[in-house]
């Protein structure tokens, strides 16, 4: 029987660790030292970043963004950012931040944060499913950093789960 890569699930790993990748500039997207592209057509379920090293930078209320799109481009750009799996996380923020070591889920994807409420397994899966990103071509990894400071230390690595669907533009 053929290997068949759409029956698969993948995990991308991007690490992003400032150490080997320098300063990122303010308000400018980056990728990781090695880049993680995410194919076109992948549906991506789930993301979970861990902190080995809290993101620091010239200000600690300052925010970093994880998505896909550009790297090297300014905040804004066309392509430049598509804040999918953490948008705009403030450096300080101890409960959901960057600042914590350790595992964090992706409030924008997988599992969502319910409200306390009683909900169904159909409900939960509609949740879920309206929470997917499919890809329409290849696609970094990429890191944004606030519009006003530099990001200068810290090291992140996102754990990024998908399917193939087939579907190429």
């Amino acid at each position: 029987m053929a290997n068949n890569p759409l029956n698969n699930k993948y995990t991308a790993v991007a690490t992003f660790d400032l150490a080997e990748m320098g300063t990122v500039a303010e308000a400018v997207s980056a990728g990781c030292a090695t880049p993680v592209i995410i194919p076109e057509g992948a549906m991506i379920t789930n993301c979970v970043a861990f902190v080995h090293t809290a993101l620091s930078g010239e200000n600690a209320a300052q925010t970093v963004s994880f998505g896909l799109g550009t790297a090297g481009v300014a905040t804004g750009s066309a392509g430049s950012n598509k804040a999918i799996f953490f948008p705009a996380v403030a450096l300080n923020n101890t409960s959901d931040g960057m600042a914590n070591l350790g595992a964090k889920q992706s409030p924008t994807l997988g599992f969502l944060a319910l409200t306390g409420a009683a909900v169904t397994d159909d409900a939960e899966a509609i949740l879920k499913a309206a929470t997917y990103h499919v890809t329409t071509a290849n696609e970094e990894v990429i890191l944004v950093t606030g519009a006003t400071h530099d990001l200068t230390a810290g090291r992140v690595s996102l754990y990024i789960d998908y399917v193939l669907t087939g579907k190429l533009a």
